[in-house]
């Protein structure tokens, strides 16, 4: 899968081959998502991967919002040598495009036409706002429909981005199945979280004012995910991935009080004492630099403060 910091890949296989397919202790905890966001947006890169060597035998279309193009590109084309230029895609279609798509993943349903323009033309006349959607929508289902596998419908009265399953895969989709159902986590669902999570915060070089519900809602998805299974893994058994888990959590909160219990509690029992005392000196400094006051706990209370389900009076 190709590492796209905004999570979502689009694969086609061609005729000769097949692709397989916080709870943080009070709202002002929550706030500190944001607080900590710019800690950890400075370090994430977004790579891109729209070459596909001649070698492949599967077509594969890269969509991201982050990218000036729709690469559409085809390994046919590049075997015989032949690059197919296309038009820069508008800012618009691609904000549009985005919209529709996580309303049709997080809703179920899709979104309706007045939401649209609520979104995009609100400082428009309602001619002139109907008009413009229109317009646009009629540019994005042309893109879409050139890909084949990704279909842009009103079937039920509202704009919806339907993918083919067995030739699609949508990293959000995934995530999304993966935080819903938390009776169903296990140790390999936690990993393939990670394996999303791990390349970067969500959308995170776009910037709307309508996305921001979504990027609060999906680091506090995931970082309440990641605490819900840790609560259920005695430290003893496997401290090691209990320190990979509370880094998962960091990343998103990097002051989160559970993760830095968890991260301690796990090296102590690993007989990591330097390495458990250094991880919370400096989480006491990050603290201090976000709230300017102390963190108020010492060492061997934050240890103690984590309920090892392994553990029985």
């Amino acid at each position: 899968m190709a590492q796209i910091c905004p999570w979502y890949t689009i694969r086609r296989p061609n005729h000769r081959g097949h692709h397989h397919p916080s709870k943080n202790k009070s709202p002002a905890g929550r706030n500190r998502l944001h607080a900590t966001a710019n800690l950890r947006r400075n370090s994430t890169t977004t790579p891109n991967r729209t070459h596909i060597p001649p070698t492949h035998t599967h077509e594969r279309t890269t969509l991201s919002p982050n990218q000036p193009h729709l690469p559409l590109r085809r390994d046919a084309d590049l075997r015989q040598g032949r690059r197919r230029h296309h038009p820069p895609v508008h800012p618009l279609i691609r904000e549009l495009f985005l919209l529709i798509l996580l309303y049709s993943v997080r809703k179920g349903t899709g979104v309706s036409s007045d939401k649209l323009t609520e979104i995009l033309w609100s400082d428009k006349s309602t001619a002139a706002a109907r008009n413009n959607r229109s317009v646009n929508i009629a540019k994005l289902k042309a893109l879409l429909d050139r890909l084949g596998n990704v279909q842009l419908s009103k079937d039920t009265g509202y704009w919806k981005i339907d993918l083919d399953p067995s030739t699609t895969h949508l990293d959000y989709q995934s995530y999304t199945a993966i935080v819903k159902d938390r009776r169903q986590l296990s140790k390999q669902k936690i990993n393939e979280l990670a394996d999303i999570t791990r390349r970067g915060s969500f959308l995170s070089n776009i910037e709307f004012e309508w996305l921001d519900e979504y990027k609060s809602d999906t680091s506090n998805e995931i970082i309440d995910t990641y605490l819900h299974f840790a609560r259920t893994v005695p430290i003893k058994d496997d401290p090691d991935f209990l320190v990979r888990l509370a880094n998962y959590i960091s990343y998103f909160d990097a002051v989160n009080e559970e993760a830095i219990a968890i991260k301690c509690k796990a090296l102590a029992t690993m007989g990591k004492h330097s390495l458990a005392k250094t991880a919370f000196d400096t989480f006491t400094r990050q603290y201090k630099t976000i709230y300017g006051e102390d963190f108020g706990r010492d060492f061997q209370q934050v240890v103690e403060s984590w309920p090892d389900p392994g553990t029985h009076p």
